[in-house]
């Protein structure tokens, strides 16, 4: 949960992991289908591409979703998955990363598992 006038991420005390407010407007502003590297550095930019994919419904609300299928010091075969959604003055930056098919990573969830505990999600009332 990023609460309105949040500062940004990094060495100020309070950081929320994988929010930073320039990255975040930047995928924000993504259109469904399109991918961008929040990295310029062409070494590095495919491990953060994301793509926007379809809007997600969770807690009832329209949440707009996107996929990292090389995610940074992620072993191969594991992907990110965000969602972001606003709400009670706040974003919620909600997300994780996955196995998948044939990934062998032990004790990692696939994203079947990781789909059945997103549908979980209720916003406070």
């Amino acid at each position: 949960m990023i609460p309105d006038g949040f500062p940004r991420s990094g060495s100020e005390s309070g950081v929320i992991y994988n929010y930073d407010p320039v990255k975040t407007q930047t995928l924000l502003k993504m259109q469904v289908g399109e991918s961008r590297s929040l990295r310029a550095d062409p070494n590095l930019a495919p491990s953060f591409t994301y793509t926007r994919l379809q809007d997600a419904i969770l807690g009832n609300q329209a949440a707009q979703t996107y996929e990292n299928t090389q995610p940074w010091e992620f072993p191969p075969g594991t992907k990110e998955i965000r969602y972001y959604l606003q709400g009670d003055g706040c974003l919620y930056l909600i997300g994780g990363y996955v196995a998948t098919v044939g990934s062998g990573q032990l004790g990692a969830i696939d994203e079947e598992l990781f789909d059945q505990i997103i549908a979980t999600f209720r916003l406070a009332s």
